[in-house]
């Protein structure tokens, strides 16, 4: 294998142009290629320091038609086009990271990502490709044309490329294209090429042929119609696109993980986001899972860094969103999917179920909190901390139906809400639930100011049997100014959890006291003999007389209060013989 610099470049020092490129070792095909590419890369950088007739131009032209020639005796030169590398079927060929000297970063800037080179390919064709890429690599440009147009035009037969849209790095400033930019405009007007280059330039010999481009005749824009089956495909395309996005995150981590390859995961994880993106806004929720079955390969530090984003109440409110109306339940692939993302989703739900409108998304947040809450129903209390009345009365229903034990722990801590529609709440699960607490909030309850909430709790603690209620409920008929049907609850409530002191106590209310006592009632005392008549007329025993006695000493209503008790008195008696 020839690596010998010509005799006139071994004269003196070698330039920085004619520096050594990287050797590699390997298989024999893989050297022989190395040796090639090399050959190739110092041959076209030689144009930079010797004029076209110089006897150093003609030995690195043998040179390089020599290794070439050796690299095809392998079978093809088929190369992978990498920023600073170059493979033959997946084994590193060349490698240069200095891009002002690199053959492969010229070639992949430019867009070119496969090169191949036959091995019957004519010395005309290497010669063409030789010259192209030095024109290159002195930054010259023929009306603007990259390596990729040049190569076209040269029309190769036995010389193909794969490419792409080229790219300029923004480093590169506008010395070699103009696309890149400097920094933010504290640079000044960009160097004038022939200054940059002190004059080099480059003149290829006679007897090498140039590929002139042809020039295209002005023509009219006009609209032309496609024809259906040019749209069909364009429709099947649109269908793959979330597999094939997940193709290339696939593809885009294998580069990153590849050692011979400069791009990191850091830079692959906008693509990840933008794909990620990009399938929660379509609601693709199944080509979600795939990609983050892809990400579950990585290293846990990248995992966690990739996969953060996915249960973001941000990404979640876009899932939520593709949620239809009418959608009673979590949709499963929604469910698989948090169930694969690490972290605690709770408190993000709860965030979520407080800002949503949406009647569907709220269904499908419930239905996702008890799902999740099972496991750690604390982060669901804590959310009712500070929470507004609507959102507590849901979050009690969720906890009512993951965690009925912590449900009533919460309900507890709420129970003096201000909120009626709470309270109720509230009591509903109490009515529920047995214990201390529960009936020191229910006695409460007894003592609010709604009437509504003070009926429901007096039946509530005459259910569970609550004797030591009985001077609450006789300091609210005495005190409490209640309603008439209030009243009537409560003396049949007394009735039923002390039904002696409740018969001493109504009948001491009942019976005249003084002469006064036998023609009038005193102030407050009518309500009270509204509810101890109804207390009395379920009790047993001889009531009747005591009731009757009020008859020449109310008003209408409370007289026919008192014949309604007596008849359904009489009717429960005749039912029970």
């Amino acid at each position: 294998m020839s690596t010998e610099l010509p005799e006139e470049a071994q004269a003196a020092d070698v330039p920085t142009e004619l520096a050594e490129e990287q050797s590699l070792g390997g298989s024999p095909a893989a050297s022989t290629a190395n040796a090639a590419l090399r050959a190739l890369s110092r041959a076209a950088r030689s144009f930079l320091i010797y004029e076209p007739h110089n006897a150093a131009i003609r030995a690195f032209l043998e040179s390089y038609r020599e290794d070439v020639g050796r690299a095809l005796g392998h079978g093809p030169l088929a190369l992978d086009v990498r920023p600073f590398e170059m493979l033959r079927f997946g084994e590193v060929v060349y490698l240069e990271r200095d891009r002002g000297r690199s053959l492969a970063f010229r070639l992949f800037r430019d867009g070119v990502r496969k090169l191949t080179i036959f091995p019957d390919v004519p010395w005309e064709e290497l010669q063409k490709l030789l010259e192209i890429l030095s024109i290159r690599y002195t930054g010259v440009r023929q009306q603007e044309d990259d390596i990729v147009t040049l190569l076209w035009k040269a029309g190769f037969t036995r010389i193909q490329i794969s490419a792409v849209e080229g790219f300029v790095p923004d480093e590169d400033g506008g010395s070699e294209g103009g696309e890149g930019g400097g920094e933010g405009g504290e640079t000044g007007p960009a160097t004038p090429q022939s200054e940059e280059r002190q004059g080099l330039r480059v003149e290829i010999p006679n007897d090498w042929d140039r590929p002139f481009p042809a020039l295209l005749g002005a023509k009219p824009i006009k609209y032309i119609p496609l024809p259906p089956s040019v749209l069909v495909k364009l429709h099947d395309n649109s269908s793959t696109l979330p597999n094939q996005c997940l193709r290339l995150v696939r593809r885009m981590l294998e580069v990153a993980s590849d050692p011979t390859d400069p791009t990191t995961l850091e830079e692959v994880l906008p693509l990840v986001e933008e794909v990620r993106d990009f399938l929660l806004a379509d609601g693709q929720l199944q080509w979600l899972r795939g990609l983050i079955d892809i990400l579950q390969t990585l290293p846990e530090d990248h995992r966690k860094k990739y996969l953060n984003g996915f249960a973001s109440e941000a990404s979640l409110k876009k899932i939520l969103h593709t949620v239809g109306k009418g959608v009673e339940d979590a949709p499963p692939e929604l469910v698989a999917l948090l169930e694969s993302l690490p972290g605690e989703h709770v408190r993000s739900l709860v965030r979520l179920l407080a800002s949503e409108k949406g009647e569907s998304q709220r269904r499908v947040l419930r239905k996702l909190l008890v799902r999740f809450c099972a496991g750690n129903p604390t982060a669901l209390i804590e959310g009712m901390n500070g929470a507004d009345a609507s959102l507590s009365r849901e979050l009690l229903k969720v906890l009512e139906e993951a965690a009925p034990e912590q449900a009533i722990d919460a309900a507890l801590k709420v129970a003096d809400h201000p909120d009626m529609e709470l309270r109720l709440e509230v009591h509903r699960l109490l009515d529920l639930a047995d214990g201390e607490p529960v009936i020191d909030a229910l006695r409460r309850m007894v003592r609010s100011s709604e009437e509504e909430l003070r009926r429901r709790a007096i039946t509530s603690l005459v259910n569970k049997g609550d004797q030591g209620c009985f001077p609450t409920l006789q300091e609210r008929l005495e005190r409490g100014h209640p309603s008439e049907s209030e009243a009537e609850a409560l003396g049949m409530a007394m009735a039923r959890v002390e039904p002696e002191v409740a018969r001493a106590l109504f009948t001491k209310w009942v019976t005249p006291k003084g002469m006064i006592g036998r023609f009038m009632a005193l102030p407050g005392q009518r309500i009270q003999w509204w509810g101890a008549v109804s207390g009395l007329a379920i009790l047993p025993g001889e009531v009747e007389p005591l009731i009757r006695g009020l008859f020449d000493r109310v008003d209408e209503d409370l007289r026919q209060h008192c014949v309604a008790v007596l008849v359904r008195r009489r009717k429960r008696q005749l039912g029970a013989t």
